[in-house]
């Protein structure tokens, strides 16, 4: 490790440490370099942000000779980010200092970076759901003040390049159950997932079985498939996996399938009582009670031992060892699928959409990897050099097809001959039609906007657990769940904003 990295943890840790023991301290405030007028946020609370830079015309050199500090996480977006760095680095002459972490060391690391406000940090790997947390709490830096011709070069940079879904899911009012799509943008796309059905389309030919379209037949190809394949020596198959950690519930495939089977409240995790004023968790609607204990006992089943610890980077490991029927995840999983260095399923995997009603439509969480600001940095200037450097039209190109960058958030990047020709490939070719009617048709942010998501989230997946070991009925377990993120609301002071009560 490099003398600066070492200096940088030791000061992290100091940092951390005192602010713990202090906490009711402020954290210290920094200044800002260059100096200007303090940024205008549009609501939130907590670690003031320090002022943005003042612009003296765009010119890619103006930060030569100074740092930018980027915290990662461990996903394709760092990897390209890092491919890409020597290019930035000498074509700015801003020296890139970088820290990759695992996805559940990373979120912690940003949580309590933000919270301490020792800016230690300049850019991070934000999406819509973490400004629900972080945007709200003041942490992330609004970045529409940075798209003028001075700090930007626009000509070249495109804004109108990204597709405007995909900004939209990166803007927030701040108001808490509601504004999503609206306020300041807090990150700018480099990477969009929907979530599909990634499926052997060998072994659905081989029992003669058809595309699974509901959680009931899910089941069934599960069954089916895995008692075929240990019947004919292979007692390593299952049926199928998801994951089960619990850090998976808000955003991924159960969430987009349990919005899809929500019928008695318009929203599967929240909705607002305009009586009381308060959130109300309706996960245990019936419903939901019925698509949660059917999805579970796929996994009880015909899942894997080890399910209450899989995360997103295991369940995609595990599918492409050619032992497992399926795995409800994210479309960009693809290239690892496709690639035969890389699985074992490479020609043989097929991809549909999410499992739904019978009587409804599939629905799929956008989840959109994106580059912000980090609201006490005190290298601002650098830091959206990054940002516009690494969501670049040429630098989105070139990670895509250098580096796997999929799925990419600008049309020209996405419609490139050399993108479509690897993508059109991919799944016997049902990979760009599924992607494509997804984002059409039915990806969104189909949870509520509100900064207890991951503790809700979490809370929800300790029922599922709780159903899978048996411990309790799915009932039993999502109601005591619904009742207890209802609590966490309360004592957190998590209201719905008086404009959501309208």
């Amino acid at each position: 490790m490099g003398t600066r990295k070492i200096v940088l943890t030791v000061i992290m840790a100091v940092l951390i440490v005192a602010t713990v023991l202090s906490a009711c301290g402020s954290p210290p405030a920094p200044t800002a370099t260059p100096q200007p007028q303090p940024t205008q946020a549009t609501g939130g609370s907590g670690t003031q942000p320090t002022a943005a830079p003042q612009p003296t015309g765009f010119n890619w050199k103006r930060f030569e000779g100074q740092e930018v500090y980027l915290l990662l996480n461990k996903h394709p977006v760092a990897e390209m980010i890092i491919g890409l760095t020597p290019g930035f680095e000498a074509k700015t002459g801003i020296k890139v200092i970088y820290e990759v972490l695992s996805e559940v060391e990373y979120f912690e690391k940003q949580r309590l970076e933000m919270a301490s406000g020792t800016g230690l940090y300049d850019v991070t790997m934000t999406s819509p759901g973490l400004h629900f947390r972080l945007g709200e709490a003041g942490w992330e830096e609004p970045l529409d003040q940075y798209l003028t011709a001075e700090w930007t070069d626009l000509e070249t940079w495109k804004m109108d390049d990204f597709y405007p879904t995909l900004l939209d899911a990166n803007r927030w009012n701040l108001n808490s159950g509601c504004g999503k799509g609206e306020g300041s943008l807090y990150g700018i796309p480099v990477m969009v997932e929907t979530y599909i059905l990634p499926y052997r389309g060998d072994l659905l030919d081989k029992y003669d079985l058809k595309v699974p379209e509901t959680i009931e037949e899910l089941y069934e190809y599960a069954k089916v498939t895995q008692e075929g394949e240990r019947a004919a020596g292979n007692s390593n198959y299952y049926g199928g996996v998801t994951r089960g950690h619990p850090t998976m519930a808000q955003g991924t495939g159960f969430a987009s399938m349990s919005a899809a089977y929500a019928k008695e409240y318009p929203n599967y995790d929240f909705i607002i009582d305009k009586a009381s004023g308060e959130f109300k968790c309706v996960m245990n609607q019936p419903s939901l009670v019925d698509f949660t204990d059917k999805y579970v006992k796929i996994m009880k089943d015909y899942g894997p031992p080890g399910w209450t610890s899989i995360v997103w980077y295991d369940g995609m490991g595990l599918f492409a060892t050619g032992n497992y029927g399926f795995y409800t995840d994210c479309d960009f999983f693809a290239y690892t699928y496709e690639d035969p260095s890389k699985s074992q399923v490479a020609g043989k995997v097929r991809y549909a959409l999410l499992p739904h009603p019978e009587d409804g439509d599939p629905k799929s969480n956008l989840h959109a990897w994106s580059l912000g600001i980090v609201a006490t940095s005190k290298r601002k200037g650098p830091a959206w050099y990054a940002i516009q450097y690494f969501s670049s039209p040429e630098a989105l190109l070139e990670g895509t097809v250098k580096y796997n960058n999929y799925n990419p958030t600008r049309k020209s990047v996405f419609e490139h001959p050399d993108v479509q020709a690897v993508m059109g490939k991919w799944g016997q070719g049902t990979y760009l039609p599924t992607v494509n009617e997804n984002v059409s048709k039915y990806a969104g942010l189909w949870y509520t906007a509100h900064r207890q998501t991951s503790q809700t989230g979490e809370r929800l997946v300790r029922a599922m657990h709780e159903i899978w070991t048996g411990e309790k009925d799915a009932k039993t377990a999502l109601d005591e769940a619904a009742a207890d993120n209802d609590e966490i609301m309360r004592k957190g002071g998590v209201k719905p904003h008086p404009d959501c009560l309208k």
